[in-house]
């Protein structure tokens, strides 16, 4: 990511989709892919890819379809966040 400003825009997206989500769900699947992920879906996990334009470097993460406590998709953004702004 680029610019500071688009990268909060990112973020509170992220933020929306992922951070108080109880069960994988099509809706949710559809946000993440309209945020610039590839996602798979496993039976107990979903694994995300995200290609940077820029830089062209792949990050990859999985994450729980039933989270195991309601800070789990915020810690998700978080490691989604902080893995996206150190490349």
């Amino acid at each position: 990511m680029s610019n500071n400003e688009e990268f909060k825009v990112f973020k509170n997206e992220l933020k929306a989709c992922l951070g108080k989500y109880n069960s994988w769900n099509p809706k949710l699947e559809n946000r993440l892919k309209s945020l610039g992920f590839i996602v798979e879906s496993d039976r107990k996990h979903a694994i995300l890819y995200y290609i940077d334009n820029e830089t062209k470097k792949k990050s990859v993460f999985v994450i729980s379809k039933t989270p195991s406590d309601k800070r789990a998709g915020m810690n998700n953004v978080g490691v989604i966040c902080r893995t996206l702004l150190s490349q």
